[in-house]
């Protein structure tokens, strides 16, 4: 992978990140903007295991949103070995969701979330665990009833 050094997504270092993330995005009396934000920080770990990026490796939403060659360039090449729809797909929700939950990540706005917001990032957050469950079948590949792997990612 050219110059830039890249840890690979391990499941085991963000389990708990992911547990207190699904507990407090689901099961929690939490504000739905605090929700908002949590769903953005739980994008972001998706998008990891995505582009198997792991853990020290800076990456934002940002970059995945705008790819840029020369802003990114470890961000862009992850994005460049995906297939294109995958790519183009992740883009899309990535900058929606973005785009969504910034709002609720930053301070100069000042508003309630509403529910209808709430739902739409969770419709997100569900097409990008389809864009994982995707990715799989694309490296995997069902033959003879077993699974054949077809990647050494």
């Amino acid at each position: 992978m050219s110059k830039f050094k890249v840890t690979e997504f391990e499941n085991q270092d963000y389990g708990i990140a992911i547990a207190e993330l699904v507990k407090d995005i689901y099961y929690s009396g939490v504000s739905t903007s605090s929700k908002l934000v949590l769903i953005r920080k739980f994008t972001e770990l998706i998008s990891r295991k995505i582009l198997n990026m792991g853990v020290g490796v800076k990456m934002t939403l940002g970059e995945i949103a705008y790819p840029n060659l020369d802003k990114f360039p470890r961000t862009y090449k992850l994005l460049q070995e995906l297939d294109e729809t995958t790519r183009d797909d992740l883009t899309l929700i990535v900058r929606e969701i973005s785009e969504l939950c910034n709002q609720y990540a930053h301070t100069q706005i000042s508003k309630i979330a509403s529910d209808k917001e709430l739902a739409k990032a969770e419709a997100l957050i569900s097409e990008l665990f389809s864009l994982l469950f995707v990715k799989y079948f694309i490296e995997f590949k069902i033959q003879n009833n077993h699974l054949k792997h077809l990647s050494t990612i």
